[in-house]
């Protein structure tokens, strides 16, 4: 039987969400396992036992491989719950406070909640705008955070990306550009964000395809042009933007598009193999 687009949607996504997850286990994993257990955090929060933030990372782990796996309403739903929830407590706990990545994960984990105990029919209809929704409201957060003058002048893409960075293009343009000029582009480059991510914020206004492409864009963009550590952040953006798109059922449609071209396209061959024997 062939996967409805809600179960596509949810699935896929939850298994981009688990990789950006995952993602931040790098960054995280020095603190989680290593200094906050030597050190310890001096708090007299509820949220501060060192334990409760490294059980929070690892519990949704299991419950999305098998919400993935498994597929269905109730097991995606559990995956989607735990997501959210841990991410929440993450984001409440002393040790990974205000974490961007906790944020934007806690809003697509909400989504594909929604998303799986909705009707097929709900889903279609409103989870595309609701997509959307989520997106403008995280490019708009971004984008504000963003409006400080060490962000607007490029410092701290200069130093994060620029001078940070030791990809290839990062390591090219320290090479063959001067310090002032380096500084400029990254001055340039730290507006063009700022500025797409200000226009994104509209993106619940745009027609719901060219939303969702542009959203998934941006995060891809932002991660391949900065800096990995930005992934976790950028990654359930991509989700949101592909699992909307999904649901609008413009890949099956391309699929369906690209199927009919290649059987023309064998039909022809067959077509003239004929009329080249006859």
């Amino acid at each position: 039987m062939t996967a409805s687009l809600r179960d596509l949607a949810v699935r896929y996504g939850l298994l981009a969400w688990l990789v950006c997850w995952l993602a931040k286990g790098g960054a995280l994993s020095v603190f989680l396992v290593g200094e906050a257990w030597q050190v310890g955090i001096e708090s007299d929060a509820i949220l501060s036992a060192r334990w409760l933030s490294l059980a929070a990372y690892l519990v949704p782990v299991p419950f999305v491989i098998a919400g993935v796996a498994l597929g269905g309403r109730w097991a995606t739903a559990a995956a989607a719950s735990a997501g959210a929830l841990c991410a929440a407590l993450l984001l409440l706990h002393v040790s990974t406070f205000g974490d961007a990545s906790f944020v934007t994960a806690l809003w697509a984990g909400v989504w594909l909640l929604w998303a799986s105990v909705i009707s097929e029919a709900e889903a279609a209809r409103w989870g595309p705008r609701l997509a959307q929704a989520v997106i403008s409201l995280i490019f708009l957060g971004g984008a504000l955070g963003k409006l400080t003058p060490e962000y607007i002048d490029g410092t701290v893409i200069y130093e994060t990306a620029f001078i940070g960075n030791g990809s290839f293009l990062y390591q090219w343009m320290r090479a063959e550009l001067t310090p002032d000029q380096l500084r400029a582009v990254a001055t340039g480059f730290s507006r063009i964000v700022i500025a797409s991510e200000l226009a994104l914020a509209t993106s619940v206004l745009w027609p719901s395809r060219v939303a969702l492409v542009a959203a998934a864009g941006m995060g891809i963009a932002m991660s391949a042009t900065t800096t990995f550590a930005v992934f976790p952040a950028t990654g359930p953006v991509t989700v949101l933007g592909i699992s909307g798109l999904i649901l609008t059922g413009f890949p099956r449609e391309l699929w369906d598009r690209v199927a009919a071209v290649r059987a023309q396209s064998e039909q022809g061959k067959v077509v003239a193999r004929r009329v080249v024997r006859a």
